[in-house]
């Protein structure tokens, strides 16, 4: 017998400590009252705890008679008892058999067949039945259309989303077209300037067609969105401009170390009458300074380079200055600016440069990782460097 509801056992599991109870009541014990055994008190902190009864035990309290609570039928077998009240117990509270289409008679089973006699709905079952399925069908086709339309809804706002872009980018190139037009005429060399108009790789791709027709000594791009895509498209127009390009303009885009890599490879590298090179504001790290300390030892041109705002660490910081001491004689202004990575590190660097260096007339460090003792170190070192500016 369980102690807690003093009934022979249903279901019955064992604690830790060895005693017996049916697993509804000591589930019930353990939540609503007391997380300890009922015999001996021992704790108990879940359920996880519980071990079914062996089987033999099992099957003996399966096999005790029982009586029925409903008709008073006795000698049941308790693993039958179920089946007896679900399916066969005449004085079973049941519901009609036409209960799934709407009707609310419930009695005795034994007043069951009675009840079919007289009920309207039984009847009615096949009729109902396909009225039934045909409305649930019409409800999947309604819900499928809901679902349909809120996709296309959605699609629809996709597609007018792409149209307005597309819009936005045909406003950039008519706006563009008119001032390529003025510029490529008049004077064989002259200055183009295509600062601050949102330009992309693609925009960037009509201009270039346009600006093969003539020569410039000046090419303003900065303040776009061109990338390293857009700098190999227009490796042409440098090429074409070989011998008449003087200042090129390309700070704040987005053209990285690779189109760094492209610029050297294609144009750079070669060029012959390039003074002045823009490349503030690009995300360029240590892999785009490498290309950009071979081209200062190979070319005796570029008298002006603005790296302001880009990833430039000490190890770059260390390649620029090494070039400047040992190879190249024709730099005059250096921008470093808004390069959080130049730290102290590299002061000794720069000092050496400094130092060595006789050509170079204008130095910015400005918004560096630099300490003050770095920045006294520096001003020493130009100290009597005349007419020398360092900006810091």
């Amino acid at each position: 017998m369980c102690s807690i509801c003093s009934k022979p056992f249903s279901e019955p599991v064992s604690t830790s400590c060895d005693h017996t109870f049916c697993r509804e009541c000591i589930s019930l014990w353990i939540t609503k009252k007391k997380k300890s055994c009922p015999t001996c008190r021992q704790q108990i902190k879940s359920d996880d705890e519980f071990t079914q009864v062996s089987r033999p035990l099992r099957n003996m309290l399966d096999r005790l008679p029982i009586k029925c609570s409903h008709c008073g039928h006795k000698g049941l077998q308790r693993d039958n008892y179920n089946d007896h009240i679900n399916k066969i117990c005449l004085k079973k509270k049941i519901t009609c058999t036409a209960a799934d289409i709407k009707c609310d008679w419930s009695g005795l089973r034994e007043e069951l067949q009675k009840h079919l006699t007289i009920c309207k709905f039984e009847p009615l079952r096949p009729l109902l039945t396909e009225l039934i399925t045909t409305n649930q069908q019409f409800i999947n086709q309604k819900q499928k259309f809901i679902t349909d339309n809120e996709q296309l809804t959605e699609q629809n706002k996709k597609y007018n989303i792409q149209i307005n872009e597309l819009t936005n980018k045909l406003s950039i190139v008519n706006n563009v077209l008119p001032s390529l037009e003025k510029f490529t005429e008049g004077q064989s060399s002259s200055i183009i300037d295509f600062s601050q108009q949102n330009i992309t790789d693609r925009s960037l791709t009509n201009i270039i067609q346009k600006m093969m027709n003539k020569n410039y000594s000046v090419i303003q791009l900065q303040g776009n969105v061109i990338t390293s895509q857009g700098i190999t498209d227009l490796i042409q127009v440098l090429l074409h401009n070989s011998t008449t390009l003087i200042d090129l303009w390309l700070s704040n885009n987005c053209i990285s170390d690779l189109g760094v890599e492209t610029l050297f490879n294609s144009y750079l590298s070669t060029n012959p009458t390039l003074k002045q090179l823009h490349l503030g504001s690009n995300c360029i790290g240590d892999r785009g300074v490498e290309y950009i300390t071979c081209m200062l030892a190979e070319n005796r041109k570029l008298t002006d380079l603005w790296l302001y705002n880009n990833n430039i660490t000490d190890n770059s910081a260390r390649k620029l200055t090494n070039v400047l001491r040992q190879v190249n004689r024709t730099l005059k202004h250096l921008d470093l600016q808004w390069n959080k990575s130049i730290t102290d590190s590299s002061v000794e660097c720069f000092v050496i440069m400094l130092k060595c260096n006789q050509t170079l007339e204008r130095l910015n460090l400005r918004k560096c990782g630099l300490s003050i003792n770095g920045k006294m170190q520096l001003l020493q070192a130009v100290a009597e460097k005349k007419d020398f500016k360092l900006y810091i």
